[in-house]
């Protein structure tokens, strides 16, 4: 965009040198050139370049500051020489020193203008590879991931496959190459904190300007400048949706073009229909009542419009019905390939990283051991080992893999780590297991000062035991919550180990960084002091993953939570998020 700016306020001075010279210019019908491909030069002492011209009428000679065209218009056939200005600038240090310094690879174009356009070349000087080049050249993500990390700009362009925050602009964008986290984005102003100004949703193709940098381990786009997106003709508002055993109606925002199909995989949840409303358009579901075990379903949302088709999908899990006993783990010091564990030392079960992160250390869960065994309400905090060459790889739930890169102590999770990924895995004489990242060469405790789960290479606290899944009762998400109206929630007393279910709707003000706002129901209100996007425990600290959840003021609501309160005001507390309707 600069680059097209420049070029138009370099021909303007032209124009206006001929009028100061009171010549009259009739600009050619056509004009070529000699030289047609990049004309590559060194730093200094580059010395002039003269290339041919050939028209029917005048021409104009349009080129950078750095270049000095001689002479910069003329009339049919001549020889036009170029000059180079030296690539390099002065700077001053703190102490006031001058130091001359090569400047980054810069491109200039040298564009002869007649009146049916232009004929143009490009020329490359060279320059320091560590400055950053004045260039913003449009590469692929695999490209991009491959860069090194620094200053120069560069464009990318994929597609919005997940929004992980709406506020900064925290997203995945896809092309045919590879996918790349962006780490919040600017917008059309250079502005942070404003993402949804730009109406960006899943689905869109999203085109950025930005540097490369590695965080961890995983390669971001930090900050990137929005430059242009395009709609898909299919959009959905989520793609993930939790639901109680109870069953539910709830509705998905949609944006598309053309006809629709809409296909579930499962007989328990069902599509009912588009519905048009003040928010927009949106389909409808119904899932049914579940007695047995958690279950997933997939939906597959279908868009054909003047020949182009385009496909989603949403996931939707449901909680299983309540069995008294819940997910039963059991103390291990062997490994089956396959099988879901929890790590956990002095009762403190590592968590897995939230799904709009891509790297920390592992909080803890609260957990209670009863001879060798212990008991949880849901499967979000069990890791999936896996045999693979050279000792296993962890899971988390949600698909992703743990995995160490660099100097950092603490975990990257990427679904498709191409390093870093693999864990020796092997088990002490007390029962606990040495799990040593084979890259890195550091293993897994629960550090003694911070009180959460990190990789070292020294003895930081203790190793974890093994807790393999033994007896599967149902995939939580509130089977041990007490379904009550707002009112029934107001009337009952204090507790740190009951959780309540409630349905109401946002109001009030909403903090949209720790999530608290007022719920109403038919039967009253009541505070909510803080809602996050899974289960982190009674007593955990907020891990501010509201904003991730995309909730506003006006929506109906399903979550869980403790009965507390605050200088004698009820709250809802420690609460976490189930579903929107």
């Amino acid at each position: 965009m600069k680059k097209i700016i420049n070029v138009i306020l370099s021909c303007a001075a032209v124009l206006a040198l001929f009028s100061c010279q009171d010549k009259d210019v009739n600009l050619g019908s056509r004009v070529s050139l000699s030289q047609t491909e990049e004309l590559q030069i060194p730093a200094e002492s580059a010395g002039s370049f003269t290339f041919g011209v050939e028209s029917d009428g005048d021409w104009v000679v349009v080129v950078p500051t750095w270049i000095k065209a001689t002479p910069r218009y003329g009339s049919g056939n001549s020889a036009i020489t170029l000059t180079f200005e030296d690539n390099y600038y002065l700077k001053t240090d703190e102490a006031g020193n001058i130091e001359r310094k090569m400047g980054g690879v810069r491109h200039g174009t040298v564009s002869v203008e007649c009146a049916s356009g232009a004929t143009s070349f490009v020329v490359c000087q060279a320059g320091d590879p560590n400055e950053p080049s004045d260039e913003i050249l449009p590469i692929t993500i695999a490209e991009f991931n491959a860069k090194p990390d620094g200053a120069q700009q560069y464009e990318i362009t994929g597609t919005v496959t997940k929004i992980a925050n709406t506020k900064y602009g925290n997203l995945y964008l896809k092309d045919d190459t590879g996918e790349v986290y962006i780490y919040g984005i600017l917008d059309r102003e250079g502005k942070t904190q404003n993402f949804l100004s730009l109406g960006i949703g899943v689905g869109d193709l999203l085109t950025l300007q930005g540097p490369k940098t590695t965080y961890n381990g995983t390669v971001e786009m930090v900050n990137g400048q929005y430059i242009s997106h395009v709609k898909s003709i299919l959009s959905l508002a989520e793609t993930e949706k939790k639901v109680s055993a109870d069953g539910e109606e709830f509705t998905v925002g949609v944006e598309y073009k053309g006809d629709l199909s809409v296909s579930s995989d499962s007989q328990w949840l069902a599509f009912t229909g588009i519905s048009n409303g003040d928010d927009g358009m949106s389909l409808a579901f119904k899932a049914f009542a579940n007695e047995d075990a958690a279950r997933t379903a997939t939906v597959t949302v279908t868009a054909s419009y003047d020949g182009k088709v385009a496909s989603q999908e949403l996931k939707v899990s449901q909680a299983g019905a309540s069995t008294g006993g819940g997910n039963v783990f059991t103390k291990v010091t062997t490994v089956t390939s396959g099988k879901k564990y929890l790590f956990v030392s002095g009762g403190k079960a590592a968590k897995a990283i939230a799904a709009e992160k891509t790297y920390g250390y592992l909080q803890v869960l609260d957990v209670t051991e009863t001879g060798g065994k212990i008991t949880v309400d849901n499967l979000d905090d069990a890791f999936t080992i896996e045999s693979t060459t050279g000792g296993y790889t962890i899971k988390q739930a949600d698909g992703r893999y743990l995995y160490q890169t660099g100097t950092f102590n603490s975990f990257n999770v990427n679904a498709a780590p191409t390093e870093g990924q693999v864990w020796a895995i092997s088990f002490n004489a007390d029962g606990t297991a040495k799990v040593l990242n084979t890259s890195v060469n550091k293993y897994m405790q629960l550090d003694s000062q911070y009180g959460t789960y990190g990789s070292y290479d020294s003895a930081k606290g203790a190793m974890p035991a093994l807790y393999e899944l033994t007896s599967e009762g149902g995939g939580g998400g509130g089977s041990d919550a007490k379904k009550v109206t707002v009112a029934e929630f107001n009337a009952a007393a204090e507790s740190d180990t009951q959780k309540y279910q409630l349905t109401g709707t946002i109001d009030g003000t909403v903090n949209e960084t720790y999530g608290n706002f007022d719920l109403k129901d038919d039967s009253g209100s009541v505070y909510v002091y803080g809602l996050t996007a899974t289960d982190l425990g009674y007593g955990a600290k907020n891990d501010k993953s509201f904003a991730s959840l995309g909730l506003k003021k006006g929506d109906k609501i399903t979550i869980i939570g403790y009965r507390g309160s605050f200088n004698s005001k009820i709250e809802v507390m420690y609460a976490y998020f189930v579903s929107k309707q």
